[in-house]
């Protein structure tokens, strides 16, 4: 038998499990499963008989094993959350949503820092703008000017990059 029919075989013997125990296994696994098993008509499972007894494939067995560890797992660990949680006395909580909340208005200080930066960068952009041409009309003028007044008034004008 095939991993993908293993995947199958797994599928036939989780649709036949209670509806409160289906809706533990979570959603990645049932969408791997559908996405990779391979129907096959020969595979067949009897709700009736116990599955020691029925023809169940090695492979069925241990994808199983790692739904049920997963399920385990995952179970586990919100008992130790809710644990962790319901340890905290009320004071505690207090202070955790004090922590929080002063946690929250440094978020926003800084998100109105970054919003006052952009500003003031935006502003020195246009200023940055305005004196690029204002230094081109005064270019413009100089050279409107005749060679010899431009000669006398304005020998170093090419290295003040009034261009």
């Amino acid at each position: 038998m095939t991993q993908n029919q293993a995947l199958y075989q797994a599928k036939l013997i989780l649709d036949y499990m209670p509806e409160e125990d289906y809706k533990k296994i979570p959603e990645e696994i049932i969408k791997y499963i559908y996405d990779n098993m391979e129907e096959d008509k020969n595979i067949v499972v009897n709700p009736d008989i116990p599955l020691e007894e029925q023809d169940i494939d090695e492979k069925t067995y241990d994808f199983l094993d790692k739904v049920i560890k997963k399920i385990e797992y995952s179970e586990a660990k919100q008992q130790r959350t809710s644990n962790e949680v319901k340890e905290l006395s009320r004071e505690e909580l207090i202070n955790l949503l004090e922590r929080y909340k002063q946690e929250n208005s440094k978020i926003g200080k800084a998100k109105n820092l970054i919003i006052q930066y952009k500003q003031a960068l935006e502003q020195k952009d246009r200023e940055i703008v305005e004196l690029k041409e204002v230094n081109q009309d005064l270019y413009s003028s100089i050279q409107k000017c005749p060679k010899i007044i431009k000669r006398l008034f304005f020998r170093k004008m090419e290295r003040k990059l009034l261009k």
